[in-house]
């Protein structure tokens, strides 16, 4: 048979790995020339060559796998120890076993345990609690989900936010604090250092504040709305008590304190009709006087 060019050879578009060959010189066998002897070899025996194969560049477009699923690519994104979920609609994610690093547009990183993102949700991977930090333009936020069966959505529940506002703890930082503690927040500045309290409407309703001018601590309203502040031993009984009115209510107790220090001074009612007063003085006498009311 005489020889054919290369190019007039019938093209093959799909090989069978296992059985056709290609040829190849075996440097190491001079049998046929001192260059080497021309042999056969498969395209598999290419492939599971020992020793290293050197490549300037490559380009494979289908799916990639490598020690069984030690290193999985395929169209829905990277899996190292695990082929990967099946991510869609966000950027391409490497997931390792069931954690995830993802970027989405110049500005947004996912760090994210036990979830992917797909139909527009993030979704259990398996059946177990998930975990997830991110942060887009300049807010890092800290998230939880409690847990449900892989492939059910995820219901987050914000943990901690942190952004240009402040520091929110199991809350997103209000504009009036820098540290949100739930319904608690602090606020610090040059000025004042305040403690805001919200109801579960969002509304800042009473605030503890320090002024550092005067070295005032101030309790009250922070809208300028009056609200009743209490003071009290316990939770039940109110010792003092400033209502919305801005009335100073005390709450006497029949039996009168033991005064233990000079220059103390207590005020109680003894009966109905009888108030008394009771002052420790300097010489360490505690002197009554009673007033009998009508």
């Amino acid at each position: 048979m005489p020889d054919t060019k290369i190019t007039a050879l019938t093209a093959l578009t799909a090989a069978d790995p296992a059985n056709d060959v290609l040829p190849i010189v075996d440097v190491s066998d001079t049998t046929m020339a001192a260059s080497g002897t021309t042999k056969k070899i498969s395209v598999n025996n290419i492939l599971g060559c020992s020793g290293t194969a050197t490549l300037a560049s490559a380009t494979i477009t289908g799916d990639l796998t490598v020690r069984t699923n030690q290193l999985v690519v395929n169209s829905t994104g990277v899996g190292v120890g695990t082929t990967p979920s099946a991510w869609s609609g966000i950027g391409p994610a490497i997931q390792v076993e069931q954690a995830s690093l993802l970027s989405e547009a110049s500005n947004q990183l996912y760090l994210t345990a036990n979830g992917y993102f797909a139909g527009g949700q993030w979704n259990y991977i398996n059946n177990a609690s998930a975990d997830q930090y991110y942060q887009i333009a300049g807010s890092h936020v800290w998230r939880n989900g409690t847990g449900g069966a892989g492939g059910t959505a995820i219901g987050w529940s914000t943990l901690m936010t942190l952004n240009s506002t402040g520091l929110g703890v199991g809350a997103s930082p209000a504009n009036d604090k820098i540290l949100s503690l739930g319904s608690m927040g602090i606020l610090l500045s040059g000025a004042t250092s305040d403690f805001s309290f919200r109801n579960s409407g969002g509304t800042a309703i009473q605030r503890l504040r320090y002024t550092d001018a005067t070295g005032t601590l101030t309790i009250g309203s922070a809208t300028g709305t009056a609200y009743p502040v209490e003071l009290g031993g316990n939770t039940t009984t109110r010792a003092v008590t400033i209502d919305a009115s801005n009335n100073l209510i005390l709450q006497s107790s029949a039996t009168p304190a033991t005064l233990t220090v000079n220059g103390q001074l207590t005020v109680n009612a003894t009966s109905n009709t009888n108030l008394r007063f009771s002052y420790r003085g300097s010489d360490g006498t505690t002197r009554v006087a009673n007033i009998t009311l009508a």
